[in-house]
C-alpha cells in the first residue's frame, strides 16, 4: 500500500514502519492484542510520536482485515496518549526577524507561505507551470484543487520567484543551492538555520500556515480560511486555528 500514498508522505511512513517492525515484526499478526498496543503507548517516551506510530499500525491492521488475515484491529479502542494542540502564533516582529536573516529565495518562500497558507510539501512541489495566470495547486494531503487568483501582489511575487538564479534547469519553483529539488530533510534544515539566525524561539515552518489561515479568517471569515486551507470540513479549519487566536471580549467597564 505504501506506493499508493502521496510521495511526500512515503518517507515518513517508511520510517514509522521500520520502527514498528522492531517491536512487532516477529509477532504473528493475529497474536497482537490491545494490551500490547497499550504497552507500546505507555513505554514510548515520545508520546505524540507514539500516537502517530500506532495510527500507522492501525492502518496496517485495516488492510489485514480487508485481506482476510485477521478478524479485528487491536489498535481500536485503546486510548491514545494525551496531546496538546500547538498554539504558537507568530507575531509580526517574529516574522520580520525570520525574513530579514533569510536569503533571497527563502524570503520569497516565507512571503508565499503567508500569502497562500500552503503546506510545506505543496510549496516544495510547485512548478513553473503551476504559476501561470495565478497559482494552481492540487494539495498533496487532501487532493483539493485550489486556484489562487492573479492578484497584483501574488503576480509580482511569482515573477520574482521565477527570476531566481538557478544552476541547472529545474521546473520546481524552489530548489537547493545546487539547483535540485528539496528533500523534506533539506527543507527542514534550511528552515532551522533561519530560525537559529533570527533568534526567534520555537518557530516551526508550519506556523506560517497557521498564521496565514488565522489572518484569512479574521479578514474574510471561516469559509475563506477553509477554502485557502483546502479543508473538506469547516470544523477542521476551526480546530486548526482556534488555539492561535484570542477571543475579543468587551470589558464591563
Amino acid at each position: 500500500m505504501l506506493p499508493t500514498l502521496a510521495a511526500g508522505s512515503q518517507p515518513e511512513y517508511k520510517r514509522i514502519l521500520d520502527k514498528l517492525d522492531d517491536v512487532f515484526g516477529a509477532a504473528p499478526i493475529g497474536s497482537v492484542k490491545r494490551t500490547d498496543i497499550a504497552a507500546y503507548l505507555d513505554k514510548r517516551t515520545a508520546k505524540v510520536a507514539a500516537n502517530r506510530e500506532i495510527a500507522v499500525l492501525s492502518s496496517v491492521f485495516a488492510c489485514a482485515i480487508r485481506w482476510g488475515l485477521v478478524e479485528a484491529n487491536p489498535c481500536l479502542g485503546v486510548r491514545k496518549n494525551k496531546e496538546r494542540s500547538r498554539k504558537r502564533h507568530l507575531e509580526d516582529w517574529e516574522i520580520q526577524a525570520l525574513w530579514c536573516v533569510a536569503d533571497d529565495q527563502w524570503k520569497l518562500i516565507i512571503e508565499l507561505a503567508l500569502t497562500t497558507g500552503l503546506r510545506r510539501g505543496d510549496l516544495m512541489n510547485l512548478t513553473k507551470d503551476d504559476a501561470t495566470d495565478g497559482l494552481h495547486v492540487t494539495t498533496s494531503k487532501t487532493g483539493s484543487r485550489i486556484e489562487f487568483e492573479a492578484t497584483p501582489y501574488l503576480s509580482a511575487l511569482l515573477a520574482k520567484i521565477k527570476l531566481l538564479r538557478r544552476r541547472v534547469k529545474e521546473p520546481k519553483l524552489f530548489c537547493t543551492r545546487n539547483g535540485y529539488p528539496y528533500s523534506v530533510s533539506g527543507w527542514n534544515s534550511a528552515w532551522r538555520r533561519i530560525v537559529d539566525k533570527s533568534k526567534v524561539e520555537d518557530a516551526h515552518f508550519h506556523d506560517l500556515r497557521a498564521r496565514a489561515l488565522t489572518d484569512a479568517k479574521n479578514a474574510q471569515g471561516r469559509d475563506y480560511a477553509q477554502a485557502m486551507a483546502g479543508h473538506a470540513d469547516g470544523s477542521m479549519t476551526e480546530t486548526y486555528i482556534r488555539g492561535r487566536e484570542f477571543t475579543k471580549v468587551r470589558p464591563l467597564k
